[in-house]
């Protein structure tokens, strides 16, 4: 299977009120497109007048095309495809081209349902665009490595530290967290096991141990890693919630949408918010008797902005914390459309999220507003009636709340009941669209066509 890259094809399905997620095959990404090349006439044209073939591209375009070829070809119409789940890259993703676009153009009722997890981490990533924080996870990855290459300098470190040291783990993306803000709480003790290191025999692994313990105490390094693992704590939270093995969507919409919020806010009162990192960065810098600089300025400055600030402070949230946090919240909103997060509102027509609440007017605003909210995104699945798809869902609704505030008093265990319990118990002739819900809730990813190309990330 080397050199060979692979599209994997899985479907997510309802089959006797029962949940299935069949692979169906691997397919041959490349040879697939180029059958597709030479079906298209710009290429044959290229041929007849002695040009050069096109030259073969893994596109989104060319991925979806794919896909959707393999759909038809084992027979199944693409209308009923509800969803669309892969991992964030932008080659799946994006709106314009990405593999997921092309589907949607033949399969109008999907939605798209990435691995949420992935489009975190993607929009972290995002961070790197800041070159200090660029350089910061360098720095990180070069000191981990360090470490982990020999067991002498283990031995070493964990003298000074206690522990190995968490690398940035590419899939594992919760330990991309930890390793950070595990980072900046070692610092002081990461860079006393290199300086004893640079007292070694070996001319290589001492040099490496001085650069690496210069490099650390460089104010730059040390506010770009206050400033980031900051920025982490935020999200933290998030990527614990989007990992678990069991999630309530619409509760991972709410903590997104809070995450979004915080961030936003910690923007608007940057001032405020970067004096706390300022000062866990000169704490730091106290610590290994250095203090916090700018950079040399120059009269001509290309490679790196040229602030015009005498203060340090100052210049370090003008060329690091803001564009930071610009950079995440946006890929973030990006990622997140209040589209996608619609669709996590099918939680709600669960007992368990209703039936304890207070028939308020607070809570039947709530409901209104969620029940319509679901009328307008799933209105070309629920009836052809735009007009009433709302009215007809909100009487299903009501009648569905009495039906389960009855089986609560009958003390029935509501709360424990799983969906597909649910479903059986929701009636099609009585409530049609809510059974048609559930049916979509219990797609769980909303996904009925998982794609992967190259098989090192693991479809979640």
């Amino acid at each position: 299977m080397s050199k060979r890259s692979q599209i994997s094809l899985v479907l997510r399905y309802i089959y006797n009120d029962t949940i299935r997620e069949d692979f169906v095959m691997f397919v041959d990404a490349f040879d697939e497109a180029s059958a597709l090349l030479e079906e298209t006439e710009d290429n044959e044209e290229s041929e007849e007048n002695g040009e050069e073939k096109k030259e073969i591209s893994i596109t989104g375009e060319v991925l979806g095309k794919i896909i959707i070829k393999q759909i038809n070809s084992i027979g199944l119409d693409l209308e009923k495809c509800v969803g669309v789940g892969t991992d964030g890259c932008s080659v799946m993703v994006s709106e314009l081209r990405g593999a997921v676009s092309e589907i949607i153009k033949v399969a109008p009722n999907a939605r798209r349902c990435p691995c949420y997890n992935h489009s975190l981490n993607n929009s972290i990533s995002q961070s790197s665009r800041v070159k200090s924080i660029r350089n910061l996870i360098g720095v990180i990855k070069e000191t981990v490595s360090f470490f982990s290459a020999s067991a002498k300098r283990t031995v070493v470190l964990k003298k000074y530290v206690g522990h190995q040291l968490i690398g940035l783990c590419e899939t594992r993306w919760i330990e991309r967290h930890e390793g950070v803000m595990s980072f900046m709480q070692d610092m002081h003790n990461i860079i006393d096991a290199l300086l004893e290191i640079t007292s070694w025999k070996d001319l290589n692994t001492s040099g490496k141990a001085k650069s690496l313990a210069t490099v650390l105490c460089d104010s730059e390094i040390i506010v770009s890693l206050c400033s980031l693992s900051h920025m982490l704590s935020y999200t933290l939270q998030l990527s614990k919630c989007f990992q678990k093995k069991s999630i309530d969507l619409h509760e991972a919409a709410n903590i997104m949408k809070d995450t979004l919020n915080i961030l936003s806010e910690c923007r608007e009162n940057v001032s405020t918010r970067f004096k706390e990192v300022y000062k866990s960065s000169e704490s730091i810098a106290k610590t290994q008797k250095v203090d916090l600089k700018i950079p040399r300025n120059c009269s001509r400055q290309t490679n790196r902005a040229n602030y015009q600030t005498n203060s340090t402070e100052e210049y370090y949230k003008l060329s690091i914390f803001i564009p930071l946090l610009d950079n995440v919240i946006n890929d973030l909103k990006a990622r997140f459309s209040q589209k996608t997060l619609e669709c996590f509102n099918l939680s709600y027509i669960l007992p368990n999220k209703f039936i304890n609440e207070n028939t308020t007017s607070y809570s039947l605003n709530k409901s209104e507003i969620i029940l319509k909210a679901l009328a307008d995104d799933f209105q070309a699945l629920l009836s052809n009636d735009k007009d009433m798809v709302f009215t007809l869902l909100r009487s299903e609704f009501r009648l569905w709340k009495q039906k389960w505030n009855r089986e609560k008093l009958e003390n029935i265990l509501v709360n424990s009941m799983c969906v597909t319990e649910i479903l059986a118990k929701c009636d099609e002739e009585i409530f049609p669209l809510l059974q048609l819900l559930t049916r979509l809730l219990l797609k769980d990813d909303f996904g009925l066509v998982p794609t992967q190309t190259n098989t090192k990330h693991t479809q979640h």
